[in-house]
């Protein structure tokens, strides 16, 4: 049994799938009618990207959305870059709020880390800050799914190393 479970875990795919976005609220808790800030930064995009959508999920019985603002730097980057094409924020389903930023194509986006921006909400009642990543998505300028791939090249080793000691514990008592 040992044995088929560990050639399963030979087949098992050593890459994962990432992206790094951080929620950062102002506070650690709030009270009611709080202003409460939630900044988003962005981290590690795939370098072909012209489309990034986020979706933040939220209490909507503790949390009121309010606004979002753009990061400046991000809407109006050093030149020789223009900006974001378009930018939309909506309330898709209550709790869930949805940023989304189209660029010109890959060479517009600030860098391959940034500010996305500020969400504001206004506390309803007494609670600590807890925001959660919903999906991230990153599309090429074809409008294509862009999935990125962190190598982890510890799990094969760790691989390794199992089956070194088994084999070196099954000889050894032996």
């Amino acid at each position: 049994m040992k044995n088929l479970f560990i050639l399963l875990c030979l087949f098992v795919a050593t890459n994962a799938n990432a992206n790094l976005i951080s929620l950062n609220s102002d506070q650690a808790s709030y009270n009611t009618n709080d202003n409460v800030l939630l900044n988003i930064a962005v981290e590690q995009v795939a370098a072909e990207m012209a489309t990034l959508e986020v979706d933040i999920a939220f209490d909507n019985t503790l949390l009121s959305f309010e606004d979002f603002v753009f990061d400046s730097m991000m809407m109006s980057p050093p030149s020789p870059a223009f900006g974001p094409l378009f930018t939309d924020v909506t309330l898709s389903q209550p709790g869930l709020l949805s940023v989304a930023v189209w660029w010109f194509d890959a060479t517009e986006v600030p860098s391959t880390s940034f500010n996305l921006g500020i969400a504001e909400f206004t506390a309803l009642a007494d609670f600590t800050a807890s925001f959660d990543i919903a999906a991230v998505r990153q599309f090429d300028i074809n409008g294509d799914e862009i999935v990125s791939a962190i190598n982890e090249p510890a799990t094969g080793l760790l691989l390794f190393l199992s089956l070194f000691a088994l084999f070196r514990k099954k000889y050894h008592n032996a």
